[in-house]
């Protein structure tokens, strides 16, 4: 049972997001600020921002929901531990969506409610219940799904912070009844929202190079114990200064071609060198699919600079694909992650894209499609002979 007291570092932790909001991002003059690897996310942007900035923001937020979070307190980070330090990040914490949408539309619980570690489960099928399964997910937003080339599906998961978690929960958005009540959506400063791929590990694969999970793989019929890596992660977030979200996407290094540095012994995760198979074309489940990487041009330098100052960490060996705000004229006007929108690449764009959010009751929903997994709270009404 949560209890006032329980909420109060969560409460704290929100309006401190929210009173650091109006603070910029220092930085000189023409140069971007020094990393610095702090468990706190940033709160907002200084406008006008430089491509710079806004990649910082990004590696800043990336640190900090991959910092360790603080046990018994969900989104929360433990400030006495580093980054790479073993233990659940901040965002395994958060409440995926198979937390927040219940199958039947009922109210999801406190945010501190149920275990913040669960095991990973993964569905081949992706028939079992939502509330059963972690990683159920196997089709892209836009396309199917995405084999690696060891012939191993990749799987994706939702999930949402508690400034996110409590607003649909307090305005009982979590079903579709509740959402045709609510009207169009406007979600508060400080909501933030992420998207995960993983792939299974093998034996060729070097761990040393991912953040890993156990998982659980289910298929025709059986389970089969596993290791998953993060092979891609989507970050969202909401600002006073940027209330068309702010976004920023990553990937790991080992995907497709490219990133490693020179002379790097690299066995691609999604590419096969001199194939003759069609690049980013969506094959059978079990056929590995030849991904190549559209955009090439990736911000290298601060890459490498957040890449330094993560060193001796599995987080080095993450990259930032881009980031864009805002709306009226988004920098980059094309972001894809060849892991999530990989057979849409020439023509993705996170805002454009999320710009069309709609509820279920087909109002706006402020760039989210998260409100889509929501189900009906009312029975199903018998077939009628």
């Amino acid at each position: 049972m949560e209890t006032a007291i329980g909420r109060i570092p969560v409460l704290l932790f929100a309006a401190g997001f929210l009173m650091a909001s109006m603070m910029p991002v220092a930085s000189s003059p023409g140069q971007s600020p020094s990393p610095r690897l702090c468990p706190n996310p940033p709160q907002d942007i200084a406008l006008p921002a430089n491509a710079a900035e806004v990649y910082d923001f990004a590696w800043k937020m990336f640190v900090a929901m991959n910092w360790p979070e603080l046990p018994g307190q969900r989104g929360l980070p433990d400030e006495s531990k580093r980054i790479g330090d073993p233990g659940t990040t901040v965002w395994r914490s958060f409440k995926t969506s198979g937390e927040l949408f219940q199958p039947d539309g009922r109210d999801p619980g406190p945010w501190n409610f149920g275990d913040p570690n669960p095991l990973i489960h993964l569905d081949q099928n992706a028939k079992a219940t939502r509330r059963e399964l972690e990683l159920s997910e196997v089709k892209q937003a836009i396309g199917g799904p995405l084999t690696d080339q060891h012939g191993n599906l990749t799987y994706y998961e939702k999930a949402a912070n508690v400034i996110s978690y409590d607003f649909i929960r307090q305005n009982k958005l979590y079903n579709m009844e509740g959402q045709t009540r609510y009207g169009p959506i406007v979600f508060p400063f400080g909501a933030l929202e992420v998207k995960v791929a993983w792939r299974i590990m093998t034996g060729g694969d070097n761990q040393n190079r991912y953040y890993t999970m156990p998982a659980v793989v289910r298929a025709n019929g059986g389970d089969k114990n596993v290791t998953v890596g993060l092979v891609g992660l989507h970050i969202i977030t909401k600002t006073p200064n940027a209330p068309e979200w702010i976004w920023s996407t990553f990937e790991q290094i080992d995907n497709v071609p490219g990133a490693p540095p020179a002379g790097a012994a690299v066995s691609w995760s999604y590419n096969k060198p001199g194939s003759s198979t069609a690049p980013n074309k969506e094959t059978k489940p079990g056929t590995p699919t030849q991904v190549e990487r559209y955009n090439k041009d990736l911000p290298g330098a601060v890459n490498a600079r957040w890449q330094q100052a993560l060193g001796g960490t599995p987080w080095q060996y993450y990259q930032l694909i881009g980031a864009q705000y805002p709306i009226k004229n988004p920098q980059p006007d094309l972001l894809a992650n060849v892991v999530m929108e990989t057979y849409i690449q020439p023509r993705s764009s996170c805002i454009d894209c999320h710009s069309t959010a709609k509820s279920l009751t087909k109002e706006n929903a402020d760039f989210s499609f998260l409100l889509l997994d929501a189900a009906s709270a009312s029975p199903p009404k018998p077939k009628s002979n």
